[in-house]
This record gives structure tokens, C-alpha cells and sequence, in this order.
């Protein structure tokens, strides 16, 4: 099961908060480099909104 996903497979958690995937769907800008799977030590959430 993924976690949080921003831009549909641009930037998706994996199973593990510590775990993240970088694709590109949406974004006309990479995030990274490279895509694939890739772990973080920290991140930050800055806001959350819910979606209706």
C-alpha cells in the first residue's frame, strides 16, 4: 500500500514514510534527476488540505 502521491505518480510515499517513488505524469519540470525509488531521512509538511 502507497502513501501520499502528488501529481499522480510524480512524487508517491511508499510503504515506508521513508520511501518515495519519482515519476513523471504531471509535472512539466523533473523533481529529480533520476526516477525511481529513493530514500529520505526527514521531510517537512508545510500544509494539508482536504479534498471535497
Amino acid at each position: 500500500q502507497e502513501g501520499l502521491c502528488f501529481g499522480g505518480e510524480d512524487l508517491v510515499m511508499g510503504n515506508s514514510p521513508k520511501k518515495w517513488h519519482i515519476g513523471k505524469s504531471h509535472y512539466e519540470i523533473p523533481i529529480r534527476d533520476e526516477k525511481g525509488w529513493f530514500y529520505i531521512d526527514e521531510y517537512e509538511v508545510f500544509q494539508v488540505i482536504k479534498d471535497d
